[in-house]
């Protein structure tokens, strides 16, 4: 059977590392870190400007969609006790096992098991939705992105990121460089900023801000190696800032307005 036909419990039966990896260890590592830092701070942006927009002071209510281990409900913590804000945190995710992981590690009280075809929450209940390196994994990405346009507020907030795969030096990696990405990675779409911006506005989203950072090193091992010495990790980042368009990661905020 491919590796793509496979259902979830059996990727995780196999120990498949896509499914089982620990993700915490994304904060362990100095190069990992620094780029989920960098999102973070782009959720502290999408936070504040919320917040600013509330004519209440009753607490944002943020969906995590795709929530995996819980890295990113970690950092929404950090950021509601910096701001002095309550957040009334919220996530989902298809595999268990990393719903297990949150729940163990307290990051969410309402957290489930679920699809983003086919979200258990009723219509605009959300302030803001997280939604961060999850579309690239779905084949029927504009049903989620309708999921997702469904349970956000009017005025609500969506961060959309993924990986920029799509970019010129991702092509080149994916065809050509390190072809055997192809064969294992569970990836079913290759966004570039102009498909991920087309694609939300078609599901009813008006875009608001587009974030680009890091540096697509078309070497996997490569780009991990160079990220563990600090100089050029730098340097990868302002190479990242120079050349926008073969940024690493891209995260799209998007606003709902009807």
């Amino acid at each position: 059977m491919s590796d793509k036909n496979k259902s979830v419990a059996e990727h995780i039966d196999d120990r498949n590392s896509w499914y089982v990896g620990e993700q915490k260890e994304q904060l362990a590592d100095s190069g990992t870190r620094e780029i989920v830092e960098r999102r973070w701070e782009i959720i502290e942006h999408v936070i504040i400007k919320k917040n600013r927009s509330l004519k209440d002071r009753t607490k944002i209510r943020v969906l995590d969609a795709g929530c995996g281990d819980g890295n990113n409900l970690f950092g929404l913590k950090k950021i509601a006790k910096k701001l002095n804000l309550e957040l009334s945190l919220f996530a989902i995710d298809y595999n268990p096992l990393r719903i297990k992981r949150v729940v163990g590690n307290k990051l969410s009280e309402n957290i489930c098991c679920a699809s983003l075809l086919q979200l258990p929450f009723q219509e605009q209940l959300f302030d803001v939705i997280i939604c961060n390196h999850v579309l690239e994994h779905i084949p029927e990405f504009m049903e989620a992105l309708g999921e997702l346009h469904r349970v956000l507020k009017k005025d609500g907030l969506l961060l959309l990121g993924v990986p920029n795969e799509g970019c010129f030096l991702g092509r080149l990696r994916n065809n050509y460089i390190q072809r055997s990405i192809l064969r294992h990675t569970d990836h079913v779409n290759f966004f570039n900023s102009n498909t991920l911006v087309a694609r939300a506005v078609e599901s009813g989203f008006k875009v608001d801000k587009l974030f680009r950072f890091g540096f697509f090193t078309p070497y996997t091992y490569l780009h991990m190696m160079l990220m563990k010495i600090g100089f050029l990790r730098r340097l990868l980042f302002y190479i990242g800032e120079v050349f926008p368009s073969q940024c690493g990661d891209l995260q799209l905020m998007l606003l709902r307005e009807k």
